[in-house]
């Protein structure tokens, strides 16, 4: 979509996927990518619903929400440095989480919250909580991660399973290390 009208016209009345806060979004096989100028931001954008394609067609199902956006959010934020040569730092990117909602509600949201401020913070926790991931836990634990949630397993069996956490005050400690 070329201009902002059209982009709010398709969401009006074409769209079966009601976000008025998204510039773009996946839906399936399928990218509705509003154009939103040049440069960072837009390789960033997308970056992010290439990494939801690519999610919907190499795995079974879906991954929660939160896991689902913090990667897309994660490989929108290294995509477009990586493929111009730029060395991001992924521990400088991750400096300290101001105010983040509580994660075991991140983590088992089935729906965006309420408000577009919500949905920032939402999306900002959702990429930190998968940077802690990859930053912190062994590399070659997140794709049989991602496999298992993909196939329906609850995330905290997973994170069990595949990070060794006895329960969700075990992750909330944890991860509160990791943005502070």
């Amino acid at each position: 979509f070329k201009s902002k009208k059209e982009w709010e016209t398709f969401q009006k009345n074409y769209s079966d996927v009601k976000m008025e806060w998204a510039a773009s979004y996946v839906h399936g096989p399928e990218m509705f990518l509003q154009q939103t100028g040049g440069g960072a931001d837009a390789a960033d954008t997308l970056g992010h619903e290439m990494t939801h394609l690519v999610i919907n067609r190499f795995f079974r199902g879906s991954p929660p929400l939160a896991i689902n956006e913090g990667i897309a959010e994660w490989y929108g934020d290294f995509a477009y440095s990586a493929f111009k040569g730029v060395k991001k730092s992924k521990r400088q990117e991750f400096r300290r989480l101001e105010n983040p909602p509580p994660l075991q509600g991140v983590l088992t949201a089935t729906a965006y919250p309420g408000n577009t401020a919500a949905v920032h913070k939402f999306y900002e926790t959702a990429k930190y909580f998968i940077g802690f991931l990859m930053i912190k836990k062994p590399p070659q634990n997140f794709a049989p991660f991602l496999t298992d949630l993909t196939a329906s397993t609850p995330i905290y069996d997973a994170l069990s399973r595949h990070y060794g956490y006895a329960t969700p005050a075990d992750v909330d400690k944890d991860f509160a290390r990791f943005i502070k």
